[in-house]
């Protein structure tokens, strides 16, 4: 899973403090809780289309949820796949060993299929598909939670004057 951190003093911080402080109150945690997932769902799409296609099953495994631990609401945007993690960060040069035959078989460059008992891969380059996602959820993120934060802050005002 990947993770992108926020400064502090930032309006994710405050839905989180939000939704800790009213936890008791199921109209506000309802009104956090569908801000967030809408972010959420938001960013995952802005990764999914930052993120390379061949197949689609890197695309497919872009998962987005909403957590609640102990009284904090977080989003997150990730995937379970090892390949996300080569696609973000890239990868060094390296060598490629056959793992069950005695050589490798793959298609050359020039249409050919070639057979090698050992690839020396030059590295791939970082593609920052969840880092570019991100930049581009952030500004629609942060106007949606400060709507919701107001949309709270309205209904606990107007339950305390009742």
């Amino acid at each position: 899973m990947l993770r992108f951190k926020t400064p502090k003093q930032d309006v994710f911080n405050d839905v989180a403090r939000a939704y800790r402080k009213n936890r008791r109150d199921s109209w506000v945690k309802w009104r956090l809780r569908q801000a967030m997932t809408v972010v959420v769902n938001y960013w995952r799409m802005a990764v999914v289309g930052k993120t390379p296609r061949r197949t689609g099953a890197l695309q497919r495994s872009i998962y987005g949820k909403v957590r609640v631990p102990g009284g904090r609401i977080i989003g997150i945007v990730g995937s379970d796949l090892q390949r996300a993690v080569w696609m973000e960060y890239g990868t060094k040069p390296h060598v490629i060993l056959p793992r069950r035959a005695r050589a490798l078989r793959f298609i050359g460059r020039n249409g050919q299929v070639v057979f090698a008992r050992r690839v020396n891969h030059p590295g791939t380059k970082p593609r920052r598909m969840f880092e570019l996602g991100g930049q581009e959820a952030r500004p629609f993120a942060v106007s949606h939670l400060r709507k919701a934060l107001r949309d709270v802050a309205h209904y606990i005002a107007s339950r305390k004057g009742d």
